[in-house]
Parts: structure tokens; C-alpha cells; sequence
């Protein structure tokens, strides 16, 4: 047996080697075989990604898309308000000057009214009021007629001699103000003038 034995011991040795090829290069295909599939994977995830970016690409694309169609219309809507915004200014202008000329006409005539309500609350007779509350304008003719009558501000009163009374009380009544012209028309004068 010895001569076989030698050749079974080659045999075992070449088996012994042919297995350890066999099993190095099964776990090299193991290893192959992982790497394939972590490629796979990899490709997989890098796939879904691209398409996910494509995805999100598309869709800021069409926000863009939105966005300039917004701001083309604010640019629009900017042109116009820019053509009309110097008309509308002067307008504006024009309103709050008309609404100080009120204030200041409504000061003056509150200061007016608190000076003829003083020299009534005297008592004195002979006192009738300011010429323009003693008659009747037209509606129409409001305007025209207060602006160019200016002595419908006048302090009415019987005679030359309580208009002549009316001038220190109106000038005591304005020490905590500025004072204003008073005018005065007494009936008897003007009757006599005629």
C-alpha cells in the first residue's frame, strides 16, 4: 500500500489545494456577488434620486415660471400706479389745503360766534346778531355769496351807541386769543344814510 499511498497522499494534497481554490474563489464570488448587489443598490438609490431631483427641478421650474408671470403683472400694475400717482399727489395736495382753509374759516368763525354769544349773554338790547344769520341764502348761491359779500361777518345792532359798547366787550372776550376785526352796522345809520 505504500505506493498508493503516496499517490492518495498527491491526490489528497491536490484535492486539499483544488478545495482551497475552490473555496477562495467562491468567497471572491461571494465577495463579487455583495459588491454586485451593493452596486445595484447604489445604482437604485442613485436612480431614484435623479429622478427625485428631476422631480423637484420641474417643479421649481414651474414655481419660476409663476413667479415671473407675478412679477411681470406687479411690474405692470407699478407702471400704472406710477403714471397716476403724480395726479393723484397733486389731488391730495389740493384736498388737505382745502381742508385747512375749513379749519381755519370753522376756528374763525367758532372765535366769532363765542364773541357774539358773550355780548348777548349781557342782556344788552339792541343786539340783533351777525348780518349773515339774520337772512336766508339760497343753497345754490351759498358759495358765491359768502365769498363775496365778506361784511356777512357784521355784528348787527340797533344803534350807533351799542355797537360802540359791542367794541371793548368784543376786545375784553379776545384776551386769551388772537383779536379779529369786528364790524358793526347800526340801523340807525344806515336808515339815516338813506
Amino acid at each position: 500500500m505504500e505506493p498508493y499511498t503516496a499517490a492518495i497522499n498527491e491526490a489528497k494534497s491536490g484535492v486539499d489545494i483544488a478545495q482551497q481554490e475552490l473555496d477562495l474563489l467562491t468567497s471572491n464570488a461571494r465577495n463579487i456577488a455583495t459588491q454586485l448587489k451593493d452596486a445595484e443598490s447604489n445604482f437604485a438609490k442613485a436612480t431614484s434620486m435623479d429622478n427625485t431631483r428631476s422631480a423637484e427641478i420641474n417643479e421649481m421650474e414651474s414655481r419660476r415660471t409663476v413667479a415671473q408671470k407675478e412679477f411681470e403683472k406687479c411690474q405692470q400694475d407699478l407702471g400704472k400706479i406710477t403714471k397716476v400717482e403724480p395726479e393723484l399727489s397733486e389731488k391730495v395736495s389740493s384736498k388737505r389745503a382745502k381742508v385747512e382753509e375749513v379749519r381755519s374759516t370753522a376756528g374763525q368763525a367758532r372765535s366769532q360766534n363765542k364773541v357774539l354769544e358773550a355780548l348777548k349773554a349781557t342782556g344788552r338790547p339792541g343786539i340783533y346778531g351777525r348780518l349773515g344769520d339774520l337772512g336766508a341764502i339760497d343753497q345754490k348761491y351759498d358759495c358765491a355769496v359768502t365769498t363775496a359779500c365778506g361784511s356777512l361777518n357784521n355784528l348787527v345792532v340797533d344803534t350807533i351807541a351799542t355797537g360802540q359798547w359791542c367794541v371793548p366787550m368784543h376786545l375784553s372776550s379776545c384776551l386769551d386769543s388772537t383779536p379779529h376785526a369786528m364790524h358793526v352796522c347800526a340801523l340807525d345809520y344806515v336808515t339815516a344814510g338813506w
